[in-house]
């Protein structure tokens, strides 16, 4: 006699349009820089400019990168902020009220000790009306970045107008 069990635990459907989902680049750059090659705050090398997800789930938020490349299709980009807004390779923080402030939340993630490194722990304080967001490292306070959002929909590529097609 075999038994399975199943657990089963439901999944928050989310979409690149919900209204907890937010989209970040730090600051200084616009949406038309997106996917371009550039040097980051604190980074040593030139990469790509991608897009921070975060949603917020009232005690938690979490965050992730959409990558957004030139020549993406509509529906490329679509679905890579929606897997980012799902929750695919993203980072979990938590509600801290001990600094959290009149004007910004702050969460944090921590990553306990291994043989990669020390205990670390990191930071983001969201502001409430979710403009904007600083992220920090608990071991390097002097270097804050700052995030602004952005209007998600001028990184979409926009459908090609074939009204052409009906005359």
């Amino acid at each position: 006699m075999i038994i399975a069990m199943i657990s089963i635990s439901p999944v928050i459907a989310q979409s690149y349009t919900s209204d907890n989902v937010y989209y970040y680049l730090p600051e200084g750059y616009s949406p038309e820089e997106i996917g371009e090659s550039t040097i980051l705050p604190y980074h040593k090398y030139r990469q790509p400019l991608d897009v921070n997800v975060l949603v917020d789930n009232g005690n938690s938020i979490q965050t992730s990168l959409a990558q957004i490349r030139k020549g993406m299709t509509r529906e490329q980009v679509i679905k890579n902020l929606n897997n980012s807004a799902r929750g695919y390779a993203s980072l979990t923080y938590y509600y801290d009220a001990s600094l959290s402030t009149s004007k910004r939340n702050v969460y944090k993630r921590v990553v306990e000790s291994s043989m990669f490194g020390p205990k670390t722990i990191y930071y983001i304080a969201l502001s409430h009306n979710r403009e904007s967001f600083i992220e920090w490292e608990e071991r390097h306070e002097d270097k804050r970045v700052t995030y602004c959002r952005i209007d998600i929909r001028q990184a979409i590529p926009s459908t090609p107008n074939r009204d052409f097609l009906n005359d």
